[in-house]
Formats: C-alpha cells, structure tokens, sequence
C-alpha cells in the first residue's frame, strides 16, 4: 500500500487519486465553471512549483466532465517555442482543436467533423486578419455557436508566455473575450490560466494583478487530511498524530506532505512506544535536511533556489530586495509582516513558495524551508547575485550615492499632534531623524549589501524656512550630532524650500554625478511648501539631469495632521504629469514599514515603484489608488494597441 498510495515522485494527481485532499479552490473553481454569465469566464491560480496546481485542474475537469461539460487540457510547455504571435495563436487553437476533434458527436459546422480541416481552411484563407481576431471568430463562429456545452479551457504552465514575451498579447486577448457582450456563444467559454508567475509579469509594468477575471487562491493542506491518514494506517495505529507530526515540518505544502508520508509508509511499523514527534523529527533530519541538496526529490529544493539565482541581470534588484524582506521575516518570527498585493517583492516570496499568506500576512511556510532557506543560505544567494553587478548597475541599489536631508524649520514644527503625543513635531522629529541617519551611515547588516557597504560617510543637512539658504550643508558623520543640530536650530517662519532644494541638487550635479554617484533627496515637513512651484521647477530640473529615474530620488516624509496629503500624493504618482520621470514619492513619517528608512528607499528604486502604494494609503484613500491604477492601464493599454497588438 506504501508504495503506490502517495505520489512522492512529482507530477498532479490523477483524478481517483486516494491521497487527494480537497481545499477550499476546488470548491471556488468549481463554482466559478458553473455560474452563469454574461460572456466568456476567465479565472487564474497563480502558485509555486508543486503546491498542486496540476492535480486541482485534473480533480476539477474529472468532476465537470461527469457533469456533461466538454474541458479540455492544455499545457503551453506542450507548445514548444513561438517568436511571433501568428504561430502561438495558431498553434495553440491547433491543440484546442485536436481535444475537441476528440469527442464523439461533436457538432462540426460544414467541416466533415474534423475541426483541424476547418482551421487550416480559415486561417489561411484570411492572411490579413490579426491573430487574436482569428483566434476570437474560430472560436464563435466554428465550435461555440454549433456547441449546446459549456467549455472549459484549463492552460497549465502559463509562465512560458514571460519567456515567449506574449504575455501581455495573450491577456489583452483574454480580457477583450471577458468583456465583449455582443456574442451570446461566449458564455459558454471559460478559461483556467495556471502557473507559476506573479501577476505582474504577466502583465508588464502593471503590478495590480489584472482588472478583470477571477483569481483563486491555493492554500496549503490543513485540518485532518483524512485521506493522507487512510495511507498511513499500515504504519501506525495512530495515523492522525503521525500526520499531524509530518504537517507541522511540512506546513501542508502538498509535495513535501507526500513525500514524508510516502517515507513513513514505506518504512517499519512506529510501535506504540515510540516518541511520534521524534520519530518524524529524524526521518526529516535525515531523508530530507541532511545535505539537502544531493537528497533532493524532482529539484524542488533546486527550483526555490533557482527562482532567486537564475535570473536575468535586469531582475537582480528586485530579487534582492525580495530576500531582504524574507530576512526579516527570518529573523522577526513566522508572521511578522502585511501582505500588500501591489508589492512585486511580496509576490515574488509568495510565488517561489518560502513564504505563504495567513489571512492578510506574510508567514514563513514551514520549518524544512526555514532550515534549508536560512541566513546562511540567503547570504550565498546575495552573493551570487551581486558579482559582477554592481559595475554595470550603478543606480541599481540604494549604496554609493549622496544624502540630502532637508528638514522644515516652520514655526508650526512647534505644534503638537496625536502621533507627537507630548512632543512637538519638531522635538518628535529629531528622534526619527537621527535613527534614519544612523541607519544611512552604519555599515549595514541587510543582506543586500557587500561586506562593509553603505549608502555614504557623510549625509549633508540643511535646514529649510526662510526664502534664503545657507551656502555650505551641515556634515554630520555620527547620528549623535542630530540633537545638537535640532537644538541650534529652531523653528522659525513660513515653508520655503525651493532655494534650499535647489543648492542641494547643484551640489549633488558638480561633486556627485560627475562621480556617477546616484542621489537620495529626504525632505521631512509637516505641511505643503510656500513656494510650490519653485519646488517643482526643481524636480523638472533634475528630470533634464539625468540618465535614469533612478539616479536620483526625492523622498518626502510628512508629519502632522497639518500635511496635504492628497496634494503630495498627486506629486507621487504624478496624476498631473508635471514631472518627466517617477523621481518623487512621499509617505508619513509614523507610517514607514517598521520604521526602516532603508526599506524605503529600497522600495522606490523597485521597477514598479510607480505603483508601489503604501498600506495606509490603499486604505485610506482607495478612489485614489483606483484613479492612479485605471490610469496606468489605460497607459499600457495604449501603447500595446498603438504598437500594433490584437
């Protein structure tokens, strides 16, 4: 019974499978086949390698195809390798094709019943007609309409569409089928797209997921996992503390789950004497951690691993910046942070599978990853990453760039609010700014660093009010001088920074670019600038100095409830296209991630920091999150029909 009753060697379960466990996806797939709609159905699971994906499309099509409705399966690896959109659409309507010539009766209109004969006819004879065009008619005109069936198309492996470079092609195509109204055959279309990529790979620059379809979630294995017990029974008499033993090593990812029962049905008998916590506590030890990489099964550990280190050299930053944050989590405890589904980082933790989403957190997924994937493990992957990187990146990372720290000095620095409690802003501000300093100079301990690496030696300081500036900056090299500056400093009158700003940026232009050094711009303030238009005068400036947006990078942090949010926001994300590049972000000072000022900066330097919203403002301010969004996809949807696209 050991031997064959777990599926310990890769691949989906078969459909009658005595190990399958059922989760809460089955059921919403299913339901998401059945509902009735108004035109063609798209929905996506989007999950890590051997998290069982392939054996809920197996278990659900089994289950629908006794319910009279036609599903075909299909996987894009099974395609091969396309350069050109004309042979992906073709190719793939092919195979459609071939499932469906599969079924006795179906109705093929004018074809002889053979729909390969039909395609070759219509796609030839209409050279002129974009693919996805061709690809939308077949489908209506040549098996929908003739169809009385729902269809369900399941896609498996839908990251080769990233390596093909047709990702955006084939979802605006799947997105134009979802909204079009006028042909009532489509709703009796659906689509199941399942994969291993984040959603905002598979539509570039786009990090919201996409706007449209359905996305279900695949936890992993929880409760009794009754039919993992029955495959148990030969080995103990108590198989639902053994499996409850396994899951706490596994955190119910399916694949490990397998191959530790399979381990333990297939060795001797666990005697009622026997410690069933230690007894599992070994065979983990020695059949899975100990020298882990010669021990593993189907690469599964390799894959992880590789999702961080093989990449392109464009994707290395953001790979480091996703395993700084799984340092943290590493180090902090098993939930320790908020998932934020515009986060490209989080996604990219979530998708390679070491860490899992418990309700709105991230979590580590399980004490094998944690053991395997440890400190050690993640310090050799920066290493890997950052050879030869450096040199031909130099924006890349937040190191080897001057510091500009520019602090309000306004007569209402003085006032106190609720986040100051019995401080002024002012007195509450230069604790915050001393810690942000001391972690700009420390030698740091993030991951992402090379040994003994930093942003700078040096920070320049510049207090802000008067419409007139000092001609040198403060130095400091030791947070310890923040006080006495604070001190020596006083708040004074009205909020002009446009002079103070703009001899920072001439600073930075003659001692720091000529260096190729980037540059990081802090502004702290509690309310707009007396002189906004000065202030935007010199981020236009700087846009017209620069090679790339993340050369430089303006970072404004408000405090107080005096500050316009909602005005600053609008810099942020440049709704008013004022500013060339994305070289501005702001945020609140009480809202910074665990107060970490490097995370922060690390965060606008990310490729899709134009859409990067903190959590505060995803919740406070949802209809501007939603304007910025809309207006960014209609961007995208622009480009990609001016270029030519279907």
């Amino acid at each position: 019974m050991g031997s064959s009753f777990y599926r310990s060697e890769g691949g989906g379960l078969e459909p009658k499978a005595p190990s399958y466990v059922r989760r809460e996806a089955d059921d919403r797939l299913l339901e998401f086949v059945r509902n009735e709609r108004s035109s063609c159905g798209v929905c996506y699971i989007l999950a890590p390698r051997q998290s069982g994906k392939t054996s809920l499309m197996n278990q659900t099509a089994s289950q629908l195809r006794n319910q009279d409705i036609i599903c075909l399966q299909l996987s894009l690896q099974e395609l091969g390798n396309f350069d050109s959109e004309v042979k992906f659409y073709f190719n793939l309507l092919r195979r459609i094709c071939q499932e469906l010539d599969k079924f006795a009766g179906f109705p093929i209109k004018g074809t002889g019943g053979n729909l390969i004969k039909a395609l070759d006819r219509v796609w030839y004879a209409n050279q002129d007609v974009q693919p996805g065009l061709k690809f939308k008619e077949f489908l209506n005109t040549e098996i929908l309409v003739p169809f009385d069936k729902k269809l369900v198309i399941f896609i498996d492996e839908i990251q080769s569409l990233i390596a093909w470079q047709l990702q955006n092609t084939f979802i605006g195509f799947l997105k134009s089928l979802s909204e079009t109204r006028n042909e009532p055959a489509l709703k009796q279309l659906a689509f199941v797209l399942l994969g291993v990529a984040k959603p905002s790979d598979l539509v570039t620059n786009y990090i919201y997921a996409f706007n449209f379809g359905e996305q279900i979630e695949l936890s992993y294995l929880t409760g009794d996992c009754e039919p993992l017990q029955r495959g148990l029974e030969s080995a103990t008499t108590n198989p639902a503390r053994v499996l409850k033993a396994i899951l706490s090593w596994t955190g119910g990812q399916p694949f490990l789950t397998q191959v530790l029962c399979d381990l333990v049905a297939k060795g001797s008998a666990i005697s009622e004497d026997i410690d069933v916590e230690e007894y599992i506590d070994t065979l983990v030890e020695e059949n899975i951690l100990d020298n882990w990489r010669r021990q593993d099964r189907l690469n599964h550990f390799h894959g992880i691993e590789n999702w961080f280190r093989r990449v392109n050299p464009s994707q290395k930053v953001s790979k480091l910046a996703s395993l700084r944050i799984y340092s943290r989590l590493l180090a902090s405890g098993k939930r320790a942070m908020k998932f934020d589904g515009y986060d490209p980082r989080h996604w990219d933790l979530l998708i390679s599978g070491i860490v899992k989403k418990e309700e709105d957190y991230l979590a580590l997924t399980n004490g094998i990853y944690k053991q395997i994937f440890n400190l050690n493990w993640v310090n050799e992957c920066e290493n890997y990453l950052q050879e030869d990187f450096m040199g031909s990146a130099p924006f890349a990372t937040i190191y080897n760039r001057d510091v500009f720290i520019l602090i309000d000095q306004s007569a209402s620095m003085t006032r106190k609010d609720a986040v100051t409690g019995h401080q002024s802003r002012y007195e509450y501000l230069q604790e915050i700014v001393e810690g942000h300093i001391n972690s700009i100079l420390s030698e740091t301990s993030d991951p992402t660093a090379k040994a003994g690496e930093k942003i700078c030696d040096s920070v320049s300081v510049f207090f802000f009010s008067r419409n007139a500036v000092a001609d040198y900056p403060i130095t400091v090299r030791d947070a310890a001088q923040v006080q006495s500056l604070f001190l020596e400093n006083k708040p004074k009158t009205k909020t002009f920074i446009g002079p103070t700003l703009e001899r920072c940026l001439d600073i930075w232009l003659a001692e720091g670019k000529t260096k190729d050094r980037g540059a990081f711009f802090i502004i702290y303030t509690d309310g707009l600038f007396d002189d906004e238009p000065r202030f935007e005068d010199c981020l236009k400036r700087a846009c017209q100095k620069i090679d790339s947006e993340k050369e430089v990078k303006f970072v404004i942090l408000g405090l107080g409830t005096d500050i316009d949010v909602k005005s600053f926001l609008e810099i942020d994300f440049n709704v008013n296209n004022k500013i060339p590049h994305n070289i501005v972000m702001f945020n609140l000072v009480n809202k910074l991630e665990d107060d970490d000022i490097l995370l922060e900066l690390e965060r606008q330097l990310g490729d899709d920091a134009g859409l990067a919203f903190p959590d505060w403002v995803k919740e406070e301010y949802p209809d501007f999150v939603k304007k910025v969004t809309e207006a960014h996809q209609k961007k995208i949807t622009e480009a990609h029909q001016s270029s030519g696209g279907s």
